[in-house]
């Protein structure tokens, strides 16, 4: 039979001796539960056991200040906000933004502070529509370069006017950035197309854009320093000219800033024997990939195809990038340049195209993991190109190309699509010379060198693009000349800004977490805050750290016998990033 309920509890008093010698005492309480048929029990903390006395004490004893005390003591409370428009100021100075705009207006310091202010908005938003400048410099107001007011409409409009009027204020900017440079620089360019809504725009011309279509286009070169991985500055060109036919732009753009002897990485879209006789005649050194369809190198290639393929000799592996085995090639051509100016002695006109002859160095590398990536991306445009064919989409000009050279359409005699079939002569011809690169140089003879410097140009290539999309240069563009022309600066400014930063957190990525000797950077504390900061830049866009420090606020509270810090988002991987800046007086929001 089993026992009567009684409902009654016991209790027993339990001691555990913490790591640091202190006697914890708890009271434990047991009952019987009805319900769960189970004995149950709960830990009360008594206190701290008193080894000598052996009585029980507080483990917290409540502090002996009176209530009158703490009504007179005067709180004080400091709240640090907004590191964020701090970071902006610092990367305008260290990109030197700041001095350029500042040389450029010397006696005009209130449109200065201005295009600075723009230029921080457009890098501080990710290229958010000028509208929302009004807001944007209302709330920072206190803490931009022009702190007279917001930025109205009105205002940026007459700026963007007044740059477009006065081009001796890019060309300021561009000759303080190049004056930076010397001998020898390494420099790539690149190009987009601004599409223009309105006809007002005259330094605009019919061409095709990006999508295949035909609209007022005009084209714009970006140069950039591999050397200092600095912008030094672009050229705006009418239309939309063919890559190659813009080199003699960027030529004369080099002359003009007087950049001594630089050497150019160019893609193959600018490479042809007129570029490359161009740039022999100026001078200038360069690195530029060809196509493997180039004429005067097929007979080279076809000789050294299946070695590389093979990795047999003459073929050697390159250790800077072991996916790749490469052949050098000394090879004389004949290129050409157009002449400039007449010459009456010679019996030339302006216009003719002179031969050059000279020897260079072609570099033939070969990727089994690069034949893969070529194979897989050329199947999936001729799928594109086919569906997109059969939808009846409107094609860009790099799915129309396809479609005329790889794939045999048949249609019926209404019009509609009886057969497509692949161009299979055509596409073995493809697949042959995927997997290879080929770059030509003047002046580098190393194998391994070439293709390490014309590697940093891809690297510098979807830099570019990637600011082209965080300022605006990729959406169609509305207004005058002289509006555009004012705009491009501010975001090719805003562009200046955003590099440094990349620079510097690339910079930081690969300190960060390697010991230095200092023993509270070396520390176990020290470590895990950098591995912190260093997977937290990592995986963390320009946009997004900015906007981590824009809500990041520390409230400091203090009295006579009390002080605490608040601490929301800045932990202490913000303050070694901002330590890392050497920022250390936030703005107060």
């Amino acid at each position: 039979m089993p026992r009567k309920y009684t409902g009654k509890t016991s209790e027993k008093e339990i001691e555990r001796v913490q790591q640091n010698g202190d006697i914890y005492v708890y009271l434990r309480t047991y009952w019987y539960d009805q319900e769960s048929r189970n004995t149950k029990s709960k830990l009360k903390l008594l206190g701290i056991r008193n080894v000598e006395t052996g009585e029980i004490e507080a483990t917290r004893p409540k502090s002996k200040q009176s209530a009158t005390d703490t009504a007179e003591t005067p709180v004080t409370v400091k709240t640090k906000a907004n590191a964020m428009i701090s970071i902006v100021k610092h990367f305008s100075d260290v990109s030197g933004v700041t001095s350029e705009v500042k040389h450029a207006l010397p006696k005009d310091i209130g449109r200065a502070q201005k295009i600075l202010t723009l230029a921080w908005y457009a890098f501080a938003t990710d290229g958010r529509t000028w509208t929302r400048a009004i807001k944007w410099t209302s709330d920072y107001l206190s803490l931009l370069p022009y702190t007279h007011g917001c930025i109205t409409k009105d205002m940026y409009t007459d700026l963007f006017h007044y740059i477009g009027e006065n081009d001796g204020i890019a060309w300021s900017i561009f000759e303080k950035r190049a004056s930076q440079f010397g001998e020898g620089e390494l420099i790539a360019w690149d190009s987009t197309v601004y599409e223009c809504g309105v006809e007002t725009v005259h330094d605009a011309a019919k061409g095709m854009t990006k999508e295949g279509l035909v609209a007022d286009v005009y084209k714009v070169f970006f140069f950039y320093s591999v050397t200092s991985r600095k912008l030094i500055c672009y050229v705006k060109i009418k239309g939309n000219l063919a890559d190659s036919t813009t080199v003699p732009y960027a030529i004369s753009m080099i002359k003009r800033l007087n950049i001594p002897l630089p050497e150019v990485l160019q893609d193959n879209g600018y490479t042809d024997d007129n570029t490359i006789g161009e740039l022999l005649h100026s001078k200038y050194h360069f690195i530029s990939r060809l196509l493997p369809s180039t004429s005067w190198i097929k007979e080279d290639l076809e000789r050294n195809r299946e070695a590389l393929i093979n990795n047999s000799k003459p073929a050697s592996i390159i250790f800077s990038d072991p996916e790749f085995s490469g052949v050098a090639c000394s090879i004389t051509h004949t290129f050409h340049y157009v002449r400039k100016y007449k010459s009456i002695k010679k019996g030339l006109e302006a216009g003719d195209k002179n031969p050059i002859e000279a020897t260079v160095q072609v570099f033939i590398y070969y990727s089994s993991a690069k034949k893969g990536i070529d194979d897989k991306k050329f199947r999936e445009q001729l799928a594109n190109c086919r569906n997109d064919l059969l939808n009846g989409s409107n094609m860009d000009k790099d799915m129309k190309t396809i479609l005329e050279k790889y794939l045999l359409v048949t249609y019926k005699k209404d019009g509609s699509i009886e057969k497509i079939e692949p161009n299979q002569k055509a596409i073995d011809e493809r697949f042959k010379y995927h997997g290879f690169l080929i770059i030509v140089a003047d002046k580098e003879k190393d194998i391994e060198k070439a293709l390490i410097k014309f590697r940093t140009r891809e690297k510098i290539e979807e830099r570019i693009k990637g600011h082209k999309s965080h300022t605006g240069g990729d959406t169609s563009k509305t207004g005058s000349d002289e509006f555009l022309d004012g705009e491009l600066l501010v975001e090719f400014l805003a562009d200046c800004i955003r590099e440094s930063m990349i620079t510097k957190i690339n910079s930081l990525e690969t300190e960060l977490g390697v010991p230095n000797g200092e023993s509270d950077h070396d520390s176990s504390e020290g470590m895990r805050v950098q591995l912190s900061l260093k997977r937290w830049l990592r995986k963390n866009s320009i946009a997004n750290i900015l906007d981590a420090f824009d809500t990041t606020s520390i409230d400091e509270v203090s009295s006579s016998t009390h002080s605490s810090k608040m601490v929301s988002s800045a932990v202490a991987r913000d303050r070694l990033f901002l330590q890392s800046l050497n920022i250390t007086d936030w703005g107060k929001a």
